[in-house]
């Protein structure tokens, strides 16, 4: 008898561990239950926030989301990759749809599809996408004749060549790294022709030779100082000339030692009067578009073209923005903006340019700071917004009238988008 109440008793121990084991067991599950249902609900705010912010063009926002949420979520790891992959083919048929039916331009097709590139889900799908963009291909058959025309040693053609290289495409840093060794060639080209003409003393077109290259090498110093000594020798040159027609007691050698040097300069100085529009003379107009005054004044008398109605000047010295509109010794002033340009050191560089590129916001996490409605004349100088923070949600500096950038030309928001919305590729700009 005792051994069966025994026997009883161990058996409902038994039955008390089942349950209790059952009841564990089905609190975990309950449990995990609830924090997946959590995670779940969590996951789906992060990929509806990521789309919206998306959808408006509000990149920086949209991968903070990426980047910074549900890191440790369970269901976002389980889920993301296939929900972008969803919505990116999705985001890239509406957005090639819209291409084609002329409501996006080329730069802002290809702006979205870099975006949607960096998360590395539909590439395939990109790919087949710039494909169709003309601009892209148009920026690969220039890099490719850039690339042969700087193999000829035909620097200018390459310059040119590499300078239409689209930011969007994959060669661009390369273009950029090639453009600046083909500015090298053609100032060494430059300074040497130069150097040929000073030796046959013609000053003259030896000065605005190395002034009309400004292009390609701005406001470099080596050229500036060589400007400078031939016009130091050229005033010297004619000084010199002058005091020997004066002398009336030259002997036969002299006359005839000075004769072809008389003639020599009178070919410079024919040269002067038969192109009195570019020559640096003190009497006559400089030809350095670098070195001009421009105002509305001014503007009309300068023969100055632009392969668009607009014509953009920065005034360094007065930290203004100037905007004409016409064609050449017919443009009239449409705008006049403060502007902050670059501190001594990341100096904005004087020269003539042409507008390329455009976007409606970069951010640099060199310099912490981001800029709406960007408008590129220079590779990576830029006309752009006040700088903003990395959300796109607080200007950092509002400093205009004096020198503040890192180089590029700083102007208010709403001045930058005129611009922006404006101000076509090629258009010329000067700066100085």
């Amino acid at each position: 008898m005792k051994e069966k109440e025994k026997e009883e008793k161990k058996q409902e121990k038994k039955k008390s561990k089942i349950s209790l084991s059952k009841i564990i067991t089905m609190f975990i599950l309950a449990f995990f239950c609830i924090a997946m249902s959590y995670s779940f609900y969590d996951y789906n705010d992060i990929i509806t926030d990521f789309k919206i912010n998306f959808d408006k063009k509000d990149y920086s926002t949209a991968n903070s989301l990426m980047v910074s949420k549900g890191n440790f979520n369970p269901a976002k790891k389980l889920l993301l990759y296939t929900d972008l992959k969803n919505y990116f083919s999705t985001y890239i048929d509406d957005l090639m749809s819209n291409y084609k039916n002329n409501s996006l331009s080329d730069e802002a097709t290809l702006a979205a599809l870099s975006e949607v590139e960096r998360y590395g889900v539909v590439n395939d799908k990109v790919s087949e996408a710039k494909k169709k963009v003309p601009l892209l291909n148009d920026s690969a058959n220039n890099f490719s004749l850039g690339m042969k025309l700087y193999k000829d040693k035909n620097y200018v053609d390459a310059y040119n060549a590499f300078d239409k290289v689209s930011n969007f495409d994959d060669n661009f840093l390369k273009a950029e790294e090639y453009k600046k060794e083909v500015i090298n060639s053609i100032k060494e080209e430059t300074l040497s022709s130069a150097d040929k003409l000073v030796s046959e003393n013609y000053f003259s077109k030896a000065i605005s030779l190395l002034e009309d290259n400004t292009k390609y090498y701005s406001n470099d110093k080596d050229i500036l100082s060589k400007i400078d000594e031939y016009k130091d020798e050229k005033n010297k040159f004619l000084n010199k000339d002058s005091t020997s027609k004066n002398s009336a007691s030259d002997s036969s050698k002299n006359t005839s030692s000075n004769s072809s040097s008389n003639e020599s300069k009178s070919n410079d100085s024919s040269k002067n009067n038969t192109n009195s529009n570019n020559s640096s003379d003190s009497n006559t107009k400089t030809t350095s578009v670098a070195a001009m005054t421009i105002n509305a004044n001014t503007i009309n008398s300068l023969n100055l073209t632009s392969d668009t109605s607009y014509l953009v000047y920065v005034n360094l010295s007065a930290q203004k923005t100037y905007v004409f509109k016409g064609k050449k010794n017919d443009w009239s002033l449409l705008k006049n903006y403060s502007c902050s340009t670059g501190i001594k050191g990341s100096e904005t560089p004087s020269g003539v340019y042409t507008v390329k590129e455009k976007g409606d916001w970069f951010y640099s996490t060199d310099y912490k700071e981001g800029a709406k409605y960007w408008v590129q004349f220079d590779g990576n100088y830029l006309f752009h917004s006040l700088p903003y923070n990395e959300l796109k949600t607080k200007i950092t500096d509002y400093t205009l009238g004096k020198a503040a950038s890192h180089g590029c030309v700083r102007l208010k928001v709403e001045d930058a988008k005129w611009i922006y919305d404006n101000i076509t590729r090629g258009s010329k700009v000067i700066i100085n």
